[in-house]
């Protein structure tokens, strides 16, 4: 029987456990976009200290090598 007490039951049980794996995997995603943002800031850092300390008239060469259009 489809609507009787037992399947109520059942279903009940089958929306808790869907909640609580939706609840467990979102907390598991919010922590790895932390961690990922956590990831970029340091990258940041670090590529701003590299910016810092290189000579601009190196990062011109580069910049226009990058962005010179192909020969073949």
């Amino acid at each position: 029987m489809r609507d009787g007490p037992a399947h109520k039951a059942a279903t009940r049980v089958d929306e808790d456990a869907v909640a609580q794996a939706t609840h467990i995997t979102l907390s598991l995603l919010a922590q790895r976009i932390e961690q990922l943002a956590g990831q970029i800031d340091e990258l940041n850092q670090r590529l701003t200290r590299l910016v810092d300390i290189m000579p601009h008239s190196y990062l011109y060469r580069w910049a226009s090598v990058r962005t010179a259009p192909s020969l073949s």
